[in-house]
Parts: C-alpha cells; structure tokens; sequence
C-alpha cells in the first residue's frame, strides 16, 4: 500500500475540504470573537481587503490583455480551501478581537490619539501587501533568501529587544530565580539525577529540576551553567535556547514532514514567537524548563507525521523519535499530552503496515527506557502519586465549561494568525488523509486539555497544552505557507505577499514583547533586593544561616527567593523559596511547632545556628519587636511597611556538637574537624543513603523536635566529605 497516495481529488472530495477548511477557520473566528463587541471593524475592513483586491485587478488584466493560459499544472490550479483560509485570516485581522488587550500583533488597530495612523499595523501591512506583490510575480526563487532575511531580523530584533529591556542582566521574576538555581546547582550535581541540596533548610534530596523539565536544557547547555557565573549569563542562555535552538529545531522539523528552504525558514522565524501563550509561562511565568521540554512537541508530530504519513521506516527515523520523545516527557506532565497520538495511531491503524507497528512500538519502548531514570529518580525521592491523586477545587461543571471556552479563546487571540489559521484551523482543508487523520485529532485534543483541562485535574496545570499546540502547528503553517507561495498563479500575488509579510509582521510583534511592551511583563532584580544581597554578604559571618519568617512568596523582587544562597554566599531557610503547592506546604516559616511563643523561635535557631532572620509581614515584624532578648532588629528597608532583618542574640556555631569548619555545595559536604578523634555533629538533616569518603563513618543523631542530624566520626580524618548519595 502506498501510504503517502492522497485521496481522489473528486468534486466531492473539493467540496469537504472547502467546508472542512470553512468550519475549522470560521469556528476559530467565531470563538475568537466571543465578548468583543462588534466581530469586524468596518472602518479597517477595506485595508484588510487590499491584497483580495489586488488579486483582482491582476486576474482582470491578466484576462483583458492574455486571457486565461494556466499552465495546465497542478501547482497552477486555484485551491479553493486556500482561499478560504486566507479570506478568514483577512477578516480576523480587522475583527472585534483585535482590540484584546492580548492580540498578538501588538500596536496592530490602535486608537490615532495613541498611535499615528501610518504607524499601525495593519496600515503598513495592507501597503506592503501591494508593495511586494511585483516581486513575488511567477519567479519565486529569492524567496528563500527572503525568508532568511526575516528570520534574521526577527531573531536579532527579539535578541536585542530583550537585552535593551534587561540591560544584559538575569531576568528575576516569580519562578525565573527558582530557575536559575536549578540550573546552578544541578549543573554541579550532575551526572547524579536526585541530590542532596544542604543550601536550603538545612538540606534534603531533592528532584525538583526533574519534575520541572529542567534535565535537558541543563544537559544540552551543561558547560555553560557549570562553569560560568549562572546570574550573569542567564539572560543570553535565554536567548540561545529560544531563539537560537528552538527556531533550528523548527526548521529541521519541518524539513522532516518535507518542507523544503522556504517552509523551513518560515516555521524557524514564527516558532521565535509562535504566540504570546508561550511568552506568558516563558517570560512572566519563568517556567523555563517546561517550556524547553515541550517545545520538542515539534520534532516528535514531524517525526510521527513522517512514519504515518509518509511511510518512512528507516531505523534511524524510530531512534530519532525515541530520542525527542524521551526529551519532550523530560517535563512528566508532557506524558498526558502524547495521548492524542493513540488516537491518530487508531485512527490509521488500518494503513499502517506491520514494520510501521513494529517502529512505532518499539520507539514507545525507548521513550520509556530513556526516561525510565528520571522517572525512578522522582518516585524514589518524592510522592507524586500523592500529587497527582489529590483532590483539588474545581468549578462547578456549568461554569467550567464557560471557562474553558474563555480558554480556548485566549489561546486564539495569544497565537500568531498564520499559526492560528493556517496551522491549527488550516490542516482540516488539506487534501488527502493528513489534515483529518493526523494533524486534526492532534489539535483538537490539545485544545480540549488547555481549554476544559482543569475541569479534571487542576494541578497538572493542563492549560499548559497550548505551548506544544502552538509550537507543533507551526509545522503544517510553514508548509501551507510554501505550497501556497509556489502555486504559479499571477493573480495570486497580493496575498502571497500578505502571508510573507505577517512572518515578519509576526516577530516583529513578538520582539516588542521581549522589549517588555506587553501585558505579560517579567523584570531584572530591583534595587531592594540588591541592597538586601549586599547587606547579608557584608554583616553576617560567613558560616551564618538565614531564615526568612513568615512567607516570601513575590515579596523580594517580585520573585521566589531561590537564587539568594548562590548571590549572598550564606544558606538560607524558608517555607515556600519554590513554588511549592500550598495544599502540601504552609507558607508560615519557621514551623508550627516552634511558633507558639519567642522561646521556640530562639530555639529553632539555636537548632539551625540561625544568625539573622528576614520578615516582610509587620505581624512578624511585632512578634520578633516583642522578643528583645532574642532578636534585635538592625536593618529596615522600605519604611514601615518594608522590610526588615533581626538579628538572633547568639553566636554562629556551625556545628551541633564539636568545633570544625564546613563548607557545603550541592550534593556536597566537606567537614575540616579540629579533633580528629572525637566525633561531630552537623547541622544538616541526615538523608538515608548518604555516603561518606573513608575512614570515617557516618549515622543518624536525634537533635529533639523529630530532627535528625549528620554524626560524623572522622576515625583520625581531619577532612571529612560527605555526599548525598545521589542516584
């Protein structure tokens, strides 16, 4: 059997996709109109319909002075389902949506009093329309060399846009510092997948890189994170990995479900900014990892589409969709995601042949083995059964469903319309099986998880489906976009031109949001938590620990307090330094236990050799005023109402029992004993499976209140190390 034989192009096989294509694009335009008032903008209307007129004009002299003379090809043909996919594009761009605070194409209908009219979006887009229309005339050769222009301008403009907003400094806002240190400290546990992190509260075995999608970006780029200042080239690793990787990997997708130089140019300048969804859980969210990880849904739907569609069975083909489908499920929430491919798997399964079944099983297996270590190392070290099996509010089935329409509908007005349109919407009109038996269930069921998802299970975050819907559509939309520029029709010219422009049109919107122009705005440190920095590295002892009362959550810079043992050079403890879910941590710091009286507090000091404490909350701030005998407030920032540090009215004892030096670092503890004969205790939580270098010995020591302690007998060692037993 042929698998890459398309369907009889009949009259009624025309006739489906034409209104396949009209329901899928008019369902999208509906939607996206959902309380926007009036659904078109008439006074724009005809700037939108220039390049549609100027088709015209050049159809009508085309007939006056030569006739009709096609060329008898199919690549001459009209296709219908093309147009009607670029009429609906054309209309959503003068549509009530354009006015969504949202729209992706920023600037694009604004009011005159805002922006001159010459200056909109939409004006330069109707000329340029006209204006390239000559040159796009039958030879399509520099075509290529265009899109790479674009997709050089677009690259550099994001890349400067965001260095100019930056200044070069580390983006810092709500998960970017929990970011940068994971990058930092498991770049320096590596190759050990759960380590030991003594930094923060007094140490444990974490995986929360893991769980986070932090593995492959920290392996890719290893050397950088490992062996550089991670704070200071944070930033420009952002803008390696998103529009250095990413837009490559678009385009060697693309070449996989055989795009040539024009699809491939194209889908690598739209997938630096396929939507502002992306941008809002990249860069306002700072879930890098996440987004790293999913955007190898690309690759895989490009590999898959080249098994199923395409009938490629080469061995290299499977091992390469092993490899990217072990990298995308490196986030594990990603794994809920490759579901729809067992639907487009039965919906083909009668035109697959048996070596295909074979292939695609045996890949299945080495996703698994790949991620099998990563899987047993966050099942060994942490509960996410207990995660996953909890029972999280949800709405009221009624009001779910209006959200997740509400949802549906952001994830339209966020996307680039080219994605939108001639990806998401558009594969339903293309001919033969790949749009209705591949790309189409894909979509659909991504959209179904990121619109009515939470409805199911809240704390998967499942909304999170539009990243991988909006970096794989951008596969099928560059290749619309070719086919469509290569068909040899004069007439069709202003709208080739059009599609071209929006590439361009499109990244140069999206470099406006990395120049923080947005409503999803992200920040570098401010200046008080500068000051803070400054303050703890140069008034408190080097071997001091610092705890944060209360909570921090955005408090200190507007984002979590993460990174502040790498910038200060002191560990720290808190109660919600990541992002931790709320139903499993109480953020109030330090625990219930020790917060009944200004007793317990000193004594939770005394037992973490806690030196200074910060608070933001003036609650705190009273109980510890309260307490001169134990703390003693000696920095205040930010007035009444700021924040303030105290001082614990004790000495720094690193050690619990005995005198010595230690210095601690990921997955690292190395202990300099004064008395090598007698035995020490640490002040580091005790971890089953903690190795330490011989002849010393190591065990449990019970310090009170449930806490256990490292013991250490160096057994005539001065120089003790101790690791966490990563694995």
């Amino acid at each position: 059997m042929n698998h890459t034989e398309d369907l009889k192009d009949s009259r009624t096989a025309k006739m489906v996709r034409i209104a396949a294509a009209a329901a899928a694009c008019g369902t999208a335009f509906a939607v996206a109109q959902m309380n926007s008032g009036a659904w078109v903008r008439w006074m724009w209307a005809p700037l939108a319909a220039l390049p549609a007129v100027g088709c015209l004009l050049i159809w009508l002299i085309r007939k006056r002075l030569r006739g009709e003379s096609g060329n008898g090809s199919e690549a001459g043909e009209w296709s219908a389902e093309d147009l009607v996919i670029m009429g609906f594009l054309l209309l959503y761009l003068v549509s009530g949506a354009t006015q969504h605070v949202s729209y992706f194409l920023l600037r694009w209908i604004a009011s005159p009093q805002d922006v001159p009219w010459h200056k909109m979006g939409i004006v330069r887009f109707a000329a340029g329309s006209l204006l390239c229309a000559p040159f796009i005339l039958r030879k399509n050769r520099w075509i290529p060399i265009a899109m790479a222009l674009i997709l050089a301008v677009v690259e550099i403009h994001c890349a400067r846009s965001l260095l100019d907003a930056t200044g070069g400094e580390a983006v810092y806002r709500d998960d970017h510092p929990s970011f940068m240190y994971r990058f930092w400290s498991f770049s320096r546990a590596f190759p050990h997948l759960a380590y030991y992190d003594p930094l923060w509260n007094a140490g444990k075995r974490v995986t929360y890189h893991l769980s986070s999608g932090l593995f492959l970006p920290t392996v890719l780029f290893l050397p950088l994170w490992k062996f550089t200042d991670v704070f200071s080239i944070y930033t420009p690793a952002l803008i390696a990995m998103f529009m250095g990787f990413v837009p490559l990997m678009a385009a060697w997708s693309i070449w996989l479900a055989g795009g040539g130089w024009t699809a491939a140019l194209a889908g690598a300048a739209m997938a630096v900014g396929s939507s502002q969804y992306i941008f809002l859980w990249l860069m306002h969210f700072g879930t890098v990892g996440a987004c790293f990880a999913l955007a190898f849904a690309m690759p895989v739907c490009a590999l898959l589409f080249r098994i199923i569609v395409l009938g490629d069975t080469r061995v290299r083909t499977f091992v390469l969709l092993s490899m990217c489908g072990a990298a995308l499920v490196t986030w594990p929430p990603a794994a809920i995601f490759c579901a729809p491919v067992g639907v487009v798997l039965v919906i083909n399964i009668r035109r697959l042949s048996k070596k295909q079944m074979f292939g695609l099983a045996a890949s299945g297996a080495g996703i698994a083995a790949l991620v099998l270590p990563i899987a047993l190392a966050i099942a060994r070290n942490s509960d996410p059964a207990r995660f996953v099996s909890e029972e999280f509010r949800t709405p009221p089935f009624s009001e779910g469903l209006v959200n997740g329409l509400e949802n549906v509908r952001s994830l339209i007005i966020r996307g680039h319309p080219l994605v939108v349109f001639c990806g998401i919407a558009g594969v339903w009109g293309l001919r033969g099986l790949s749009g209705a038996r591949f790309w189409g269930p894909i979509f659909a069921a991504w959209l179904l998880l990121a619109g009515w998802g939470e409805m199911w299970k809240p704390q998967l975050q499942l909304v999170r489906a539009g990243i991988p819907l909006f970096y794989a559509a951008v596969v099928p939309a560059a290749l619309w976009l070719e086919r469509f520029i290569s068909l040899r029709r004069d007439e069709l010219a202003p709208l080739k031109s059009a599609a071209v422009l929006l590439v361009l049109i499109g990244g140069l919107s999206y470099a406006k949001l990395y120049g923080n122009q947005g409503v999803t705005p992200f920040s570098t440190m401010n200046a008080q938590t500068r000051d803070i920095v400054q303050w703890i590295r140069a008034n408190t002892p080097a071997d001091a620990r610092i705890a944060f009362f209360g909570s921090t959550v955005h408090a200190y810079g507007l984002g979590h307090v993460a990174m502040l043992p790498v910038l200060t050079g002191r560990e720290m403890m808190a109660a919600d330094y990541y992002h931790f879910s709320q139903k499993f941590t109480e953020y109030n710091y330090p625990p219930r236990r020790f917060r009944e009286s200004g007793n317990g507090l000193f004594e939770f000091a005394e037992l973490y050799n806690v030196t200074h404490v910060l608070v933001r909350e003036a609650k705190w701030k009273r109980v510890l005023q309260k307490c001169p005998d134990f703390f003693e407030e000696v920095c205040a920032m930010g007035g009444e109402k700021g924040k303030a540090i105290f001082k614990v009215k004790r000495q720094s004892q690193p050690l619990y029992k005995g005198t010595g030096r230690v210095r601690a670092g990921p997955d690292r503890i190395e202990l300099n004993v004064d008395d090598p004969s007698q035995p020490v205790v640490l002040r580091y939580h005790w971890v089953e499976g903690m190795k330490v270098s011989l002849p010393a010995r190591i065990e449990p020591v019970d310090a009170g209140y449930g806490v256990k302690f490292i013991g250490v007998d160096p057994r005539g060692s001065s120089r003790v190390v101790i690791t966490g037993g990563g694995r």
